[in-house]
């Protein structure tokens, strides 16, 4: 039966530890899986954030340009609101009004009640030009001479000899000549900046600002204005057929030295100056630094740039450059829609062949490109979240290994617990012997009587013993005490067993 009973236990002992195996692998296994898909979801949710968030600063610095060019415009546009040049093309003004409305710009520069916000610049215009070329004869420049209130018969600056050239070519009628601005034809499939859509929106705003058109390599805005039999005598006949040209050369001194940086100021600056590195350039074979910021920014590294915007419309159709090459190819389409962009087309430009340059601008955060400063977020995102997802896990491993260390110590207690039991039964059942001996009379005389008695008193001092060693086990697992390693006597041992086991001999026979 004891047999039986000991292999039963020993079964169902084999069992629950199985069990108990069992539901820790399970457990194990859930966590690990957890993990898993925390740290995954960690990662995408990591990678989404960083895309909002570059796409975000993106949008701000998109409208921040786009605040930076409506400025820009409205600087170099002033003096096209001071000149007051109708739809009519000038049906109804002559020479005189334009020299007078001359004169009181360089006194005064726009008056506020002729366009409210605009800034006035006198000192902005370097000359101002009659384009004569209606006449039978050759054509003629002349200079207003606002101090004179005369045109002065002037002979044709090189520097205007290509837009001049352009806009004698266009001066047949003044239908032709408003189409003077318009775009080429693009030999590609797509424009490098915008669709088809965007060019057709471009080209409906054009029309809407009445004749004004600027040639930026100058600079200088032009307009066409209808011949009058005498240019001074707005009441004379009007030639609709024949064409002439107000031409106003701006001074690209003013608008390097003191327009660019005053916009830059006022858009980008910041508590500790400017946040972005700034320029102004004219790309091509050969770009051209127009104004910049900051010396060190490099126009041939374009994938650090973080935004680049053309000022006068759509960058040339064929992007022989290789400015624009580097632009092609420095991103992906998705990120050209907003870090590569056209400004709104509030300047109508003249464009005389695909070659030409416009004016772009760029931006590069003073503390490094966009870009990185969002792949280093996603970074320190990544790094944050796996620090915390190695805790976890750490934690996780903690939780079973205490879990697995509660059982190991549960069961050690129930041994410990048995271990105590049975030492306790030897003195006991020893006591209990005696004293049954005594009590049914087998014990006679003093000496036998003296024998027991000290049976007995040994096994109740072997029970305080053991109960002392219980209470300073107790004390030590609290850590009030601590144990006192001794030399452990072996024949005493054997002695005292031999005297408690020699009664429970005698009588098994």
């Amino acid at each position: 039966m004891l047999t039986s009973s000991s292999s039963n236990s020993s079964a169902m002992e084999a069992a629950e530890a199985r069990r108990s195996s069992i539901f820790r692998i399970a457990v194990l296994s859930g966590m690990a899986l957890l993990w898993v898909i925390v740290a995954t979801l960690q990662y995408r949710w990591a990678t989404q954030l960083s895309a909002a968030t570059e796409v975000r600063i993106g949008s701000n610095l998109q409208s921040l340009m786009t605040a930076w060019h409506r400025d820009f415009y409205d600087e170099l546009s002033a003096v096209c609101i001071a000149m007051q040049v109708g739809p009519d093309s000038g049906a109804h003004d002559a020479w005189s009004d334009y020299l007078q409305r001359y004169d009181e710009w360089t006194r005064d520069g726009v008056s506020s009640e002729v366009a409210e916000g605009v800034y006035p610049n006198p000192d902005l215009v370097r000359e101002m030009y009659d384009w004569q070329t209606s006449g039978t004869g050759k054509p003629e420049l002349f200079r207003l001479n606002p101090g004179s209130k005369m045109l002065d018969s002037v002979r044709v600056p090189p520097e205007l000899e290509r837009l001049l050239a352009r806009l004698k070519a266009n001066s047949a009628n003044l239908r032709t000549a408003m189409r003077a601005w318009e775009l080429p034809a693009s030999s590609d499939n797509e424009p490098p900046f915008g669709n088809n859509n965007q060019m057709h929106a471009f080209g409906l705003r054009s029309n809407a600002l009445a004749g004004w058109q600027l040639d930026e390599s100058v600079p200088a805005f032009v307009h066409p204005v209808v011949h009058h039999a005498d240019p001074f005598n707005s009441q004379t006949p009007v030639d609709r057929v024949a064409v002439d040209w107000l031409v106003v050369v701006m001074d690209f001194s003013v608008i390097q030295n003191r327009i660019l940086p005053e916009l830059a100021s006022r858009h980008f600056g910041g508590p500790d100056g400017l946040e972005y590195k700034l320029a102004v350039v004219s790309p091509g074979e050969k770009p051209r630094v127009i104004y910049s910021t900051d010396p060190t920014l490099k126009l041939d590294d374009v994938a650090h740039f973080d935004s680049i915007m053309n000022i006068f419309g759509f960058s040339p159709t064929s992007s022989q450059g290789e400015f624009w090459k580097a632009v092609k190819h420095s991103r992906t389409t998705q990120e050209q829609e907003w870090r590569n962009f056209a400004a709104p087309g509030w300047f109508p430009v003249i464009q005389y062949s695909p070659d030409d340059e416009p004016w772009v601008l760029i931006l590069e955060h003073r503390t490094g490109p966009v870009g990185a400063i969002a792949r280093s977020v996603w970074h320190r995102d990544l790094m944050t979240g796996g620090v915390v997802l190695v805790l976890l896990a750490a934690n996780m491993g903690l939780v079973v290994f205490a879990s697995h260390r509660a059982q190991k110590l549960a069961k050690v207690q129930m041994e410990f617990v048995a271990s105590v039991s049975h030492e306790l039964r030897t003195p006991i059942a020893a006591i209990f012997s005696a004293s049954e001996n005594i009590r049914d009379g087998y014990v006679e005389g003093r000496k036998n009587l003296k024998f027991y008695g000290s049976i007995l008193t040994s096994q109740a001092r072997q029970l305080i013993d053991l109960v002392d060693r219980i209470l300073l086990f107790a004390s030590t697992r609290s850590g009030k005490t601590q144990y006192v390693l001794c030399p452990l006597m072996v024949p005493e041992i054997l002695r005292a067993v031999r005297k408690n086991v020699t009664e429970l001999v005698q009588q098994a026979g």
